[in-house]
């Protein structure tokens, strides 16, 4: 348990805050005098809003593609969260990977009874070609014309979710692509998840994410690499090594730099430093633009000194700035609560 008295400035800082807003320990002054941005996993607030729970916050990344238009008239930058499709090893299929046994995100989840259906994908082309047509969909282009691109490569395309329990093989959508449909106009860009750990080469990695990039960027977007610790056994299997590593910093506006509890040094500034020398590449001598990586930092099973470590990293580093990552850490409005405290450290400096 935090102490009272290790507490005194954020409590201050949040009561003021629950003066005009009594749900909400933070409120939209709490974005005023940021050292530098800071960006939320959830839906944006609208303009101005008050009782919104993840202040402070300057960009926000969400699933929920509707919620982007709140945005509109809003200094707050919005951005898009799509997941990148692995590749699998379904029954009956012929595959050529098959690592993970876990399917394809899809939001909304899909239901039947109290089974989750995810989409499938047997080949690498059909999962990287999927994650194309959703993100040119996402972009402003027709489901039409992606349905056929999409029948040539061998999905089936949804448009939408009509019918799509119909297309289950097993509790399977296998090859099925589901198009998340556009986003509103104000939307800033696109972060893709690029989690996938199903076995590609650090080639297959460096040729996709740049035709990926180069297509976010195409339609005047920008585009953000979300990635598991660079230095994490799972990159063996998702292919970011000290051979790409360097290059995809240069190809996406920003890349997240994962700090989580869970780090192989038991050190979230030691783990910050390792995978900064894989950003530096094989030999050290890559440069790195310091304002293209966001560090990201778990809210969950950490503690108010890791907190202070990551905003202070962040600000000797001139990073961009912090993305928070809840890991289903609570966020209500008790300012007292080690939540809260550590939020307006890492966000704001105020840790004592």
């Amino acid at each position: 348990m935090l102490k009272r008295a290790g507490l005194a400035a954020t409590l201050l800082t949040c009561l003021a805050s629950l003066a005009v807003a009594a749900d909400t320990c933070f409120s939209p002054r709490d974005n005023v005098g940021l050292p530098f941005r800071v960006f939320q996993i959830a839906p944006p607030p609208a303009p101005g809003e008050e009782a919104y729970r993840y202040y402070p916050i300057t960009d926000s990344v969400t699933l929920q593609i509707e919620s982007i238009a709140r945005a509109k008239d809003s200094p707050i930058n919005a951005f898009y969260f799509l997941w990148s499709n692995r590749c699998h090893d379904v029954p009956g299929h012929a595959a050529q990977c098959g690592r993970s046994k876990v399917g394809n995100f899809l939001y909304p989840r899909l239901k039947s009874g109290d089974a989750e259906i995810r989409p499938y994908f047997t080949t690498f082309d059909k999962a990287n070609g999927c994650t194309l047509l959703q993100a040119r969909n996402a972009l402003g282009e027709a489901s039409q014309p992606l349905t056929g691109e999409g029948e040539r490569l061998g999905l089936k395309v949804a448009a939408n979710r009509e019918g799509l329990l119909a297309l289950a093989e097993d509790g399977r959508l296998v090859n099925v692509c589901v198009l998340p449909g556009e986003m509103p106009s104000n939307a800033k860009g696109i972060l893709l998840d690029y989690e996938v750990a199903d076995g590609r080469t650090q080639e297959m990695t460096l040729a996709f994410l740049t035709q990926f990039a180069q297509l976010v960027h195409a339609r005047g977007k920008q585009a953000i690499l979300f990635i598991n610790a660079l230095d994490a056994p799972s990159q063996r299997h998702t292919s970011i090594t000290k051979w790409n590593a360097s290059q995809l910093v240069r190809l996406f506006d920003f890349t997240v730099v994962f700090l989580w509890h869970n780090n192989r040094q038991a050190s979230i500034g030691d783990s910050f430093a390792a995978q900064l020398s894989v950003l530096k590449g094989e030999y050290g001598d890559q440069k790195i633009d310091p304002k293209r990586l966001i560090a990201l930092y778990e809210l969950n099973n950490t503690s108010l000194a890791d907190a202070k470590t990551v905003h202070d990293l962040t600000l000797a580093n001139g990073l961009a700035g912090v993305m928070l990552w809840r890991n289903w850490a609570v966020v209500d409005d008790d300012c007292q609560s080690t939540t809260n405290a550590k939020i307006a450290c890492v966000t704001k400096g105020q840790c004592s």
